[in-house]
């Protein structure tokens, strides 16, 4: 993590490896995290922010000017400077980051001029299909996950994160910051407040999971006073930042072919279970809320997933003859 913002709205810079800029320009950037944060970004999106400005910034530096400096000129050359990338993600995030940004400048005065206009839009890059694994191979893989957990507490915890993912659909995000009020085990129930969206969801607690939890808490878990669950086993005091065993290692150990995943990431767990909530007929809003998207229309990606039922949706071809 590059940054945080504490509760007196100061921004601190947890790496040194961001690159430098000049105090003033800093204060504006700031300035301009701070909004961001007011208006529900979260720190990730903060991060992202913090370091891709920072390249734009650094251009502005090197041609000995300040951001109050900017003028059409500034703004069309890096427009150039940004073309050369190869990457059409990198090119789309970078112009919206520009033009967000010129945006805030104008309307809080640093500039005269909205030179946002100046920016040019990109079409939007369509989503690709997502990793889908079977019931068969999630099995196998928590099978493995968890022969291989009971030779070290790591292991072990890692396990526990993967069967939440994989039973829950839980982002990595909020299983690192899972903590112990979370839970109401008389209930049997996961509260939390989600740290992507902010959106509350509740869970059931599984059994297997409950059990699983338990185990991690009593037999693998370090000593410590953190409420929360997860810990960084070099510093006791901190939440995991991420799993020790990698998916690919369990599946090498497990001989679970994942050649035709192309995205082999934690979050395909998550597509996953949506996937199989789909065959199963459930409604899309029990899956919204389920996966605790703050709109329905977040789950609409899913719909692709479900090729058996798109099939029903095909029209038939007809031939004519000339």
């Amino acid at each position: 993590m590059h940054l945080i913002i504490n509760s007196q709205k100061q921004i601190i810079r947890k790496e040194e490896r961001v690159q430098r800029i000049s105090n003033y320009n800093l204060n504006i950037l700031n300035n301009y995290l701070i909004y961001c944060k007011d208006n529900q970004s979260s720190d990730r999106t903060l991060e992202v922010i913090d370091l891709y400005l920072r390249n734009f910034i650094v251009f502005i530096e090197k041609q000995n000017k300040k951001i109050t400096d900017i003028d059409s000129i500034l703004i069309k050359n890096y427009v150039v400077e940004l073309e050369k990338q190869k990457s059409l993600f990198n090119k789309q995030r970078d112009l919206w980051l520009l033009r967000t940004f010129l945006r805030y400048l104008n309307s809080f005065n640093y500039l005269d001029i909205d030179y946002s206009y100046l920016v040019p839009t990109m079409k939007r890059i369509p989503k690709s299909i997502p990793t889908i694994w079977s019931e068969d191979e999630l099995n196998q893989f928590l099978n493995t996950a968890k022969e291989i957990s009971t030779k070290s507490d790591i292991n072990n915890r890692d396990y526990v994160i993967y069967l939440i993912a994989i039973r829950l659909g839980l982002r990595l995000s909020d299983i690192r910051n899972l903590k112990f009020d979370d839970i109401d085990w008389i209930k049997k129930e996961i509260n939390i407040i989600q740290v992507k969206t902010k959106v509350s969801l509740k869970l059931p607690l599984l059994n297997d999971v409950g059990w699983a939890l338990i185990n991690y808490i009593k037999n693998s878990r370090p000593v410590s006073d953190s409420r929360f669950i997860f810990l960084n086993h070099k510093n006791f005091s901190s939440p995991v930042k991420h799993t020790n065993l990698t998916i690919k290692e369990i599946c090498e150990i497990g001989n679970i072919n994942i050649s035709n995943k192309r995205k082999k990431g934690i979050h395909s767990f998550r597509f996953s279970l949506a996937t199989q909530m789909l065959n199963k007929q459930t409604p899309l809003d029990i899956i919204s809320s389920s996966l605790g998207h703050s709109t329905l229309n977040s789950s609409n990606h899913y719909l692709s997933l479900d090729a058996k039922n798109l099939v029903k949706c095909c029209m038939e071809a007809f031939v004519y003859e000339l």
